[in-house]
């Protein structure tokens, strides 16, 4: 049906959670269990004076990522403070 690569079974998923489908949802995650595919963590890059740095979602090995999550929390609750709302329905 699908090919079978994981991403295509996480969105077709989260589609199903966002319509309050949730026995489709249960479906599709299972048979993505069943293929034995699964979800990759996400990650980000970026590069600073040449030099590229690369950050997976949980990940705290980078090394300075004790000051990189206090930056982080600082940011968030100013945004907080400001009156933002993350809008997170499909992630």
């Amino acid at each position: 049906m699908w090919e079978d690569r994981h991403s295509s079974y996480v969105l077709m998923a989260n589609i199903y959670t966002s319509a309050g489908k949730w026995k489709e949802a249960a479906k599709t995650r299972s048979m993505m269990r069943n293929k034995g595919l699964v979800k990759e963590p996400g990650w980000s890059q970026i590069e600073i004076n040449g030099s590229v740095h690369v950050f997976m979602a949980g990940d705290r090995s980078h090394h300075r990522a004790a000051g990189i999550y206090e930056k982080l929390n600082e940011l968030n609750t100013k945004l907080k403070e400001a009156g933002y709302v993350a809008e997170t329905d499909m992630v």
